[in-house]
């Protein structure tokens, strides 16, 4: 199974068999992932990565991207840590996009999440704080399932997709046609409205482009569905909040 993941933890983590609630959020998303011997994809979110590293199995592999410096870090760290789970973690530094900025570098992301509100150059809204991505690329997902394919890396189809990257998630939706159309993984996607509205359309492009790869959103806890115009989603989750929903193939 292949995960691909991206998000900072705001502590290290260390996989605790007494704490099952650490798992994918969502019992529908995570459940036919570990039966179907395929890759998991996943775009941030690293306190979760470990688990899922976890339940994908001996057979199953976990592609976990993160695009600067200090999460790199943070993420071999938490590989070291737990060197049991190693062997199935593939770490990618880079930021994935879409065609007008693929081959470009990238500059800094939004990948800390200070617990003190005072540090310089918060986000107005998250409170994120921007980090450099000097050691970082800009690619299509299509390009990096590609690139990995075809260093034998990755064998089997990717199940799944965990999609956290702070409002760029349209850009790694049109940057990776063809395996949302071909492969069809699941896509567990953080909804953020307030987040999406900072560039005009965006909310409403986003949903589009999920609706015309031929998606359907669901509730993460109950399976039921989620709405899919960007009118219905802005009164669903509460200005500044966010809600992560599984975005099924039809």
């Amino acid at each position: 199974n292949v995960f691909l993941w991206r998000r900072e933890d705001a502590i290290q983590h260390r996989v605790c068999h007494e704490r099952p609630d650490l798992v994918l959020n969502g019992r529908n998303a995570i459940g036919p992932i570990a039966e179907r011997k395929s890759f998991v994809l996943l775009l941030q979110e690293a306190l979760h990565r470990l688990r899922v590293t976890q339940q994908v199995g001996a057979d199953g592999c976990v592609i976990a991207v993160e695009p600067t410096d200090y999460a790199m870090r943070k993420l071999k760290i938490n590989i070291g840590i737990n060197s049991d789970l190693a062997p199935r973690v593939i770490a990618v530094q880079a930021a994935v996009t879409d065609s007008r900025n693929a081959g470009t570098k990238p500059a800094e992301y939004y990948s800390r999440w200070p617990l003190r509100h005072d540090t310089p150059r918060l986000h107005q809204a998250h409170l994120g704080q921007l980090e450099a991505a000097k050691e970082s690329r800009l690619l299509l997902l299509d390009a990096l399932v590609d690139e990995l394919r075809a260093q034998r890396r990755i064998g089997s189809p990717v199940a799944f997709v965990k999609l956290d990257v702070d409002g760029n998630e349209l850009n790694v939706l049109l940057g990776g046609k063809r395996l949302f159309t071909g492969e069809r993984p699941v896509i567990l996607v953080e909804m953020a409205p307030y987040v999406q509205d900072e560039q005009p359309g965006r909310l409403d492009a986003l949903l589009q482009t999920l609706s015309g790869y031929g998606y359907r959103l669901e509730y993460a806890d109950s399976g039921r569905d989620f709405p899919m115009s960007a009118e219905a989603v802005r009164k669903t989750i509460a200005a500044g909040a966010a809600l992560d929903v599984v975005a099924r193939p039809v």
